[in-house]
């Protein structure tokens, strides 16, 4: 599954879908609120802050259990018995490009979201693995070519063999690839043994910060 501000992409070598999240909108509205807030003190400026929070939250929390949801049903759907999450520790570290996208960084709360997951993939006895993020939509999933933009919004081509597709795609194609070679399941595992209906696996291609 690749998250990303405005979007998750996620699926399995036969099935592959995009949800329209629009975080990044709702996160950035809040935060010139918050801002034009600081810029006029008042009397009652905290409560209106904690007011502010409160709601940003609450929209966001919604928006990542219809997510989580929505991934665990195509999991069942599929058979899956695995669900793939990017590894992006220090990924606010390591995008350093300018003020502003870092401020977008620090306001995304993706790890929330991969705990839902986690949460949700346990209730359904389901494996979690992490997976190595970096290059995940800059190599083909076919030759291991690199990949380069057609000229097209978002879509990356191989000049190798070819091979064209949406970045987000490329990076859930790559994930899938990634853990066949040499990714061990994690230990969380279902309260109950792990459903034995096949060897598919679902994969969630996490967080990359893609403007």
């Amino acid at each position: 599954m690749d998250i990303n501000e405005n979007n998750v992409t996620f699926g399995s070598e036969k099935r592959i879908e995009k949800i329209v999240t629009k975080e990044r909108a709702i996160r950035t509205a809040y935060f010139l609120k918050r801002r034009r807030t600081h810029s006029k003190p008042r009397l009652n400026e905290k409560p209106i802050l904690r007011k502010y929070k409160g709601r940003e939250w609450r929209r966001i929390k919604e928006i990542y259990h219809k997510v989580a949801d929505k991934i665990i049903k195509v999991a069942r759907e599929e058979e899956a018995t695995t669900i793939i999450l990017e590894n992006l520790r220090n990924i606010r570290r390591r995008i350093k490009k300018s003020r502003e996208l870092n401020g977008r960084l620090h306001r995304w709360s993706f790890k929330r979201l991969q705990s839902i997951i986690e949460y949700k993939a346990k209730l359904n006895s389901l494996h979690i693995v992490y997976v190595k993020a970096k290059g995940s939509s800059s190599y083909c999933p076919v030759c291991g070519g690199r990949l380069s933009p057609n000229g097209q919004y978002r879509r990356l081509r191989c000049e190798k063999c070819r091979f064209e597709e949406d970045r987000d795609v490329i990076a859930v194609l790559n994930l899938l690839k990634r853990h066949r070679i040499d990714v061990p399941a994690s230990p969380v595992h279902g309260e109950s043994p792990p459903m034995k209906r096949g060897g598919k696996t679902l994969a969630k291609v996490s967080t990359r910060s893609k403007c």
